[in-house]
């Protein structure tokens, strides 16, 4: 496994990409009936399931990301003592907390 995700082949991909390929080489590897190569994957992932997922994986994010900067609204609201509005707490969750959070993401996917 750990091979796998530090191969140079798939080292430009995000950890959460290259996680996902790690998966899909499992799958691709019981189709095949044996091991699938790195190349075999790679070429299956780009054909196809690469985009379909990063798709995916970034409507679930901008969901998630969405929902902290409620989170964050509410934070700062109830401190100041009155609602603060979406669009001055999505600039300040983005000012201190986007990347952090894009960074935990990666880890946790």
């Amino acid at each position: 496994m750990t091979h796998f995700l530090c191969d140079p082949m798939i080292s430009k991909y995000y950890l959460s990409e290259r996680k996902a390929m790690l998966d899909h080489r499992y799958y691709l590897s019981i189709s095949l009936g044996r091991e699938a190569s790195v190349q075999e994957v790679l070429l299956s992932w780009e054909s196809g399931l690469g985009s379909d997922w990063r798709r995916d994986k970034m409507r679930r994010d901008c969901a998630d990301q969405y929902q902290e900067i409620l989170r964050h609204k509410w934070l700062l609201s109830e401190n100041a003592g009155r609602d603060v509005g979406e669009e001055f707490a999505a600039r300040d969750w983005v000012l201190r907390h986007a990347r952090a959070w894009r960074c935990w993401r990666e880890q946790a996917s």
